[in-house]
């Protein structure tokens, strides 16, 4: 089947999205096993289901959009806390994952979706959605802010100021006044930095009175000692710093002046030089530097490439022919530099064209963990599987034919080289099994190891 530009696009990016999916679920796997999960994996998972739910519904592919939506409202309440991540919701999120490739095959190949298993993991989602406990939190009272702020609050921001207070962790306030010209890169760095050093929790936004500038209230819960807090964010520009979890007002270091400073780092006068029609252009810019490439384009120039190294063998050889009849002067001598530039620049083409075909092995690796995961809990064991060497990269097309064989050798890792928890335990071993990947260049190759922890391989068995 023939696809149109917009179904390849829309293949391209949803499949951009489940992979993103794919290596969230892994992370929030692994962090799972060590304690509560964050909620910066959450969010990020959270975001990107919601996205795959517009993008689907946009084209018209209901089953997956049905899909990703009840997805959301899961991942939604595990952000709230009010469900709670085990092994059996893990192996439902995991489920969704698949169906989205099978879904996206079945779109790809023309076919209509497999709606049994749409209303199957649909019913699945549900049930699990409606098995949910209510957080239970404190007032928001003691907090000082503004009564306005905290109605403006979201559920999922109440549910974060909650737990910040339950657990002890400082909340503040950072006050940041910016320029109307330049406030959405100033308000992304500050909010950067803060998340270095915390959670940001929300960002409140208001306008002065004379409507030249924006302010923004920054809250957001850290363990990080106050005085490093306030030199970091009085580093950026005159903002100012505030606890406000504290029953007593504390003492913040105020702007210098009258006016509010605009800009991170830099003096009012970078924003009173700016022309006021420069404004707008700041805000209409486009900030991504990536494009996506329908690889079938890539392959065409690389037969381009080989027509043209055709043509300079062609040149090569009338240049020779010309040499002899002439000898090595006039037309002769610059009919060589011409074909020894346009060999240099043939080469340097189709180094280029390779560089944009290559991706990380990391996408593949991402995928093992899914594999792992599920067999290993089919086996009853405990594996950790470790990534090293993820940005190594290769052609796209070869890296789509590792998966299956990568698959493979883990699925046979798990199978047959991890042991039984107790029979790891027994050997003196740690009850988890390792498997670790490994990937590096070595020369003009690239060099995959798959190491496991496991009993090895029994020579005598494999002789038998």
């Amino acid at each position: 089947m023939t696809l149109d530009r917009s179904q390849r696009e829309f293949l391209a990016e949803a499949a951009e999205i489940v992979d993103h999916l794919n290596a969230g679920l892994a992370a929030i796997d692994v962090e799972r096993k060590r304690g509560p999960p964050g909620p910066g994996k959450l969010n990020e998972v959270f975001r990107q289901a919601h996205s795959l739910k517009g993008l689907a519904g946009m084209f018209g592919v209901d089953g997956m959009s049905r899909i990703a939506h009840q997805m959301e409202t899961i991942l939604d309440g595990m952000r709230l806390g009010r469900l709670h991540l085990d092994d059996r919701l893990m192996e439902i999120l995991y489920g969704c994952t698949d169906a989205f490739g099978r879904l996206l095959a079945d779109v790809k190949d023309g076919k209509p979706l497999d709606e049994a298993t749409v209303e199957a993991l649909t019913r699945r989602l549900e049930d699990a959605a409606g098995k949910k406990a209510p957080a239970a939190q404190a007032g928001l009272s003691q907090l000082k802010l503004p009564r306005e702020a905290l109605a403006a609050l979201t559920e999922y921001e109440e549910y974060r100021l909650h737990e910040n207070l339950r657990a002890g962790t400082p909340i503040y306030k950072a006050h940041a006044p910016l320029a109307l010209a330049s406030f959405e890169k100033d308000l992304t760095a500050l909010s950067a930095a803060l998340g270095e050093l915390g959670e940001v929790v929300t960002t409140l936004p208001s306008t002065d009175d004379s409507g030249r500038y924006i302010i923004f209230d920054l809250v957001f819960a850290s363990l990080t000692a106050a005085s490093i807090l306030e030199a970091r964010v009085t580093s950026l520009g005159q903002y100012t710093l505030e606890r406000v979890d504290e029953p007593a007002p504390r003492p913040s270091r105020a702007p210098a002046g009258d006016d509010p400073v605009v800009g991170l780092g830099g003096a009012a006068s970078a924003f009173t030089s700016t022309p006021e029609d420069e404004a707008p252009a700041a805000t209409l810019r486009q900030v991504a530097e990536t494009v996506r490439v329908d690889i079938r384009k890539l392959d065409e120039l690389m037969g381009i490439v080989g027509e043209l190294v055709l043509a300079r063998g062609g040149l090569a050889r009338v240049t020779a022919e010309l040499k002899q009849e002439t000898g090595f002067r006039g037309l002769a001598v610059d009919f060589h530099r011409l074909v020894r530039t346009l060999e240099r620049r043939i080469v340097e083409l189709q180094t280029a064209i390779m560089q944009v075909r290559m991706v990380p092995l990391g996408q593949v690796f991402e995928r093992m963990a899914r594999t792992v995961h599920r067999t290993a809990s089919g086996l009853g064991k405990e594996v950790l599987l470790e990534a090293i060497g993820e940005e190594t990269e290769l052609d796209k097309l070869i890296v789509e034919d590792l998966v299956d064989p990568l698959m493979h050798l883990v699925r046979n890792a798990v199978d047959h080289g991890i042991e039984t928890p107790e029979v790891r335990i027994a050997a003196g071993k740690p009850a988890q099994g390792r498997i670790e990947l490994r990937a590096y260049p070595r020369g003009n190759h690239v060099i995959i190891d798959i190491v496991d922890d496991g009993r090895g391989i029994d020579e005598v068995a494999v002789k038998r």
